[in-house]
């Protein structure tokens, strides 16, 4: 009797040496299946796009605070060197450290290209909609954006073209990131055979890291099963104890599916990820200007509304109030204009439309027999909601669509107020122009009004060939 039971208790301590030997095998192999299939599913991505010398993916991390690179999640053309970014082997490595939302070039790609909804935690992203290619140097140049290495390095590297495609795969979320030379055709590159191949893509890249984590538990319990088996002849205790344990969570997972208990869960994560967030995304704050930017800044603004209030006492003075200026929305516009130079908030376009559409909506609420602090809040929310749908935000706008809602302006004072933005977009290309680190406008965002004329004279000549051919 006591030999037997030396016998079942060497065999279970050679059981579970045995486990112990094989654990770190078995989850590396699972580790490197994982790795093995997106590093592949990128790589095919990347070769058969056209213009594409580099592809990243970058996934959001459980706190949905920020983004980081899994690993094989990236590919670079072989014919494409690069090293800082691709050799882990070197010692001035760059390493792909997460980022927060807005940071680095994955950062800044993921708040332009995904709108995030919290509330059901979804993306959308629509197949129709046409993939927005960037040029990497803005973004590396900008004063507005956080201090980034990796990204200075990938700018002289001359992949002067990004763009990032965002893919939900049953709520893992994430960008791929997909990279070409500012040299390439961009005809070919923006085609839209080639754009619906890197959507495509991007989905595919999604399944492959989404599938990560129902692989690793599906080759975990394939094993496990085994492993029970192989035991079960020699620790049914053990084997009793493991099914208890497996029950009791079966339980438990029926309980979590009450609607209740899932309510509560939910609202405890959206508490705790709003808690997470609120202590900041570690961001560096942005470097301060030199002396010489500061006093290109000083320049710039004081002529800026020298030229702006000296031309409303004239309006002011010939016309009354109809024809002055507002000038408070100006010392923000000037804030933008010389001290956010490459923000989009600040550009040509946001200018003139924000303040029109801005403006515009504030006159109409201003008819309202309403009081005057809901009228107020009322057209300056509107306003602000308008700019950001049409891609045209403008913070003076909105300080202009709280004044204008008072109810003491006109149309007359808008077209004042479109002529101030005019000359001081005219006096920041002039001052910002004449020092060498600045570049103002960035765009003037008027080019798919072009490409809309393009594409409506390419088709009455092809409406024309087809009309030559029947004849």
């Amino acid at each position: 009797m006591t030999d037997d039971t030396e016998t079942n208790q060497n065999v279970a301590v050679d059981v579970d040496n045995f486990t112990l030997r094989n654990n770190k095998l078995r989850n590396d192999a699972i580790k490197n299946d994982n790795v093995d299939l997106l590093f592949r599913t990128v790589r095919d991505a990347g070769r058969w796009a056209f213009g594409t010398v580099f592809v990243e993916v970058w996934a959001l991390n459980e706190d949905g605070t920020k983004l980081f690179r899994p690993d094989g999640g990236w590919w670079l053309d072989e014919n494409y060197h690069m090293a800082s970014l691709s050799e882990t082997t070197l010692d001035d490595l760059i390493p792909a450290a997460p980022l927060a939302m807005g940071e680095g070039l994955a950062g800044v790609l993921w708040a332009e290209s995904v709108r995030v909804n919290p509330a059901v935690a979804m993306i959308t992203n629509e197949d129709n909609r046409n993939i927005v290619w960037r040029e990497v140097n803005p973004i590396a140049n900008d004063p507005d954006q956080p201090h980034n290495p990796r990204l200075k390095t990938i700018a002289k590297a001359g992949l002067g073209l990004a763009a990032a495609v965002p893919f939900n795969i049953r709520g893992t979320m994430g960008i791929v990131v997909y990279l070409a030379r500012e040299t390439c055709n961009q005809d070919k590159l923006k085609a839209p055979s080639n754009e619906r191949y890197l959507r495509s893509a991007a989905t595919l890249i999604g399944a492959a890291y989404a599938i990560r984590a129902p692989h690793t538990a599906a080759v975990l319990e394939r094993k496990k099963e085994a492993r029970k088996t192989f035991v079960k002849a020699v620790e049914n205790l053990k084997t009793m104890k493991r099914l208890e344990g497996s029950s009791s969570m079966s339980v438990q997972g029926q309980e979590e599916t009450d609607y209740g208990q899932k309510f509560w869960n939910t609202l405890r994560y959206k508490v705790l990820t709003i808690i997470h967030k609120f202590k900041g995304g570690g961001v560096a704050p942005p470097p301060s200007f030199t002396t010489k930017q500061a006093l290109v800044t000083f320049v710039g603004a004081f002529s800026t509304l020298l030229a702006l209030t000296s031309l409303n006492k004239k309006l002011t003075d010939e016309y009354g109030g109809d024809g002055r200026i507002v000038l408070g929305p100006f010392g923000a516009l000037m804030t933008l204009q010389y001290g956010l130079t490459a923000a989009p908030a600040s550009q040509p376009r946001n200018a003139i439309m924000g303040q029109l559409i801005a403006i515009s909506i504030a006159i109409g609420v201003s008819h309202l027999n309403w009081e005057l602090w809901l009228r107020q809040s009322l057209a300056t929310a509107l306003a602000i909601t308008a700019m950001v749908k049409f891609g045209i935000t403008h913070p003076p706008a909105g300080a202009a669509a709280l004044i204008f809602s008072s109810g003491h302006f006109n149309w007359a004072n808008l077209g004042t107020m479109l002529l101030g933005n005019v000359i001081a977009i005219v006096t920041a290309t002039v001052i910002n122009n004449l020092d060498m680190r600045r570049q103002y406008p960035t765009f003037y965002g008027i080019s798919p009004l072009f490409d809309i004329f393009k594409k409506e004279k390419k088709d009455e000549q092809l409406e024309r060939i087809d009309t030559t051919s029947l004849h």
